[in-house]
């Protein structure tokens, strides 16, 4: 597998390592599926993955209309941007 290119930013640091992902498990209690079903934001696209930026890390997942993401532990705290 080809590494992610190193990122500068954090929208690039989560979006990076997604496109990496083919084949997607499922977990239907996830707080990040959770999410994105109710944000209407299709199907998942990656399995979830972890991105340590700046000492934080990020629990993440591709869907067809975005990428939804939490500071790993805070699942209370999802929030998503655009591909």
């Amino acid at each position: 597998m080809v590494p992610a290119p190193v990122a500068d930013n954090l929208t690039d640091a989560l979006r990076n390592p997604g496109y990496r992902f083919l084949q997607v498990p499922r977990n239907e209690g996830a707080a990040l599926l959770k999410y994105a079903r109710a944000q209407d934001l299709g199907a998942a696209i990656t399995p979830e993955f972890f991105v340590d930026f700046e000492g934080t890390t990020y629990c993440c997942q591709g869907f067809a209309q975005a990428l939804v993401y939490a500071v790993k532990g805070q699942w209370g705290d999802v929030k998503h941007l655009d591909w």
